[in-house]
């Protein structure tokens, strides 16, 4: 029982985390197609802070540290993928393993500060040993600017545009979306009717205006239900007669 317990408590440590990425991403056993995603290296983060603090906390979605680290971990994967061979290269790329682990152990790419973050990646892809990047952590933390630290060996700050990224919907989601829109269209078309109309007469309306906010809603729509109102306002119009 206590077997049991612990193998479906248990999660996985840092270290056995790496230990997959490696073997599934880098040296490619059983799978020679996986590239790194993003997703890797923001999870690899994650479970590296957790196991670093036990009270760290994921940034909220698309809050400023939320897109911070979306904006490193690209630029992590892009040029990990570049160094091990696993897209074709583009640029100059030697971003290893070893070189990932000894920035977020010095705690270098935290996203409290990208503009140094992005520029430590820059630096540690150029460096064959990383001396250059600890000698820009030395000069920052006796007081040189992080823009005059960098300058010194060939770096530029710089700050990517930040866009805010919406996850994409589910489609139980986009289900429930519609189903909204058409509930709310249903409504307003019976307020369009005349009392006097006949009853049956009104539903066959409402029903065929309930189909053509079906076709009028597309599965990836997201500007909100008053648009899909207006749309089966007028084409209940159209089966009624009402001007």
């Amino acid at each position: 029982a206590y077997l049991v317990s612990d193998v479906l408590s248990r999660k996985e440590t840092f270290f056995e985390k790496l230990q997959k990425f490696i073997d599934s991403k880098i040296n490619h056993k059983g799978n020679v197609s996986q590239i790194i995603e993003v997703g890797d290296i923001l999870d690899l983060y994650d479970s590296h802070m957790r196991a670093k603090d036990k009270k760290y906390q994921q940034p909220k979605l698309n809050s400023p540290e939320w897109q911070s680290e979306i904006a490193m971990a690209t630029r992590i994967t892009d040029l990990m993928n570049q160094t091990y061979d696993n897209t074709p290269r583009t640029e100059p790329a030697n971003l290893t393993i070893p070189k990932l682990i000894y920035m977020w152990g010095h705690g270098l790419l935290s996203p409290n500060n990208l503009e140094t973050n992005l520029a430590y990646i820059e630096l540690a892809n150029k460096s064959p040993n990383m001396e250059e990047v600890k000698q820009v952590f030395s000069a920052i933390a006796s007081g040189t600017k992080p823009e005059d630290a960098f300058a010194k060996f060939g770096v530029e700050l710089y700050k990517p545009k930040m866009e805010v990224v919406q996850p994409e919907q589910s489609e139980s989601q986009q289900k429930l979306f519609t189903d909204k829109a058409i509930a709310e269209g249903h409504d307003n078309i019976r307020k369009l009717i005349p009392s006097s109309q006949p009853t049956t007469y009104s539903e066959k309306a409402i029903a065929e205006g309930h189909d053509n906010v079906r076709k009028l809603t597309p599965p990836s729509e997201s500007k909100g239900a008053k648009v899909i109102e207006m749309n089966a306002a007028a084409n209940a119009s159209v089966n009624m007669g009402v001007s």
